[in-house]
């Protein structure tokens, strides 16, 4: 039986060897992951304090302004969730 590499005509190649190749790949796909799952969940904490942030900074005196910086600090803070479960899946990923 074939292995991956030699189905495409690779097994002639010099210095290739697709163990070494998995073994040493697929630990940095794993950090890559981790490091993903850390910035999403930060990302989604700064959106909390960001939408907050929106919230206070952009209101103003007239209605219209208070409407719009309420609806702008609610879309900032929908993020939020979408961080978080991003973070959770590329740790799950990560983990195998």
């Amino acid at each position: 039986m074939l292995r991956r590499y030699e189905k495409y005509g690779l097994s002639g190649v010099p210095g290739l060897n697709y163990d070494t190749f998995h073994e040493e790949v697929t630990p940095m796909i794993h950090s890559v992951f981790n490091v993903l799952s850390i910035v999403c969940l930060v990302f989604g904490f700064v959106s909390i304090f960001a939408s907050i942030a929106i919230w206070f900074v952009k209101k103003g005196d007239a209605p219209e302004t208070k409407a719009y910086a309420e609806r702008f600090g609610i879309f900032v803070g929908l993020w939020v969730p979408a961080f978080f479960a991003l973070a959770i899946y590329f740790r799950m990923v990560a983990a195998g």
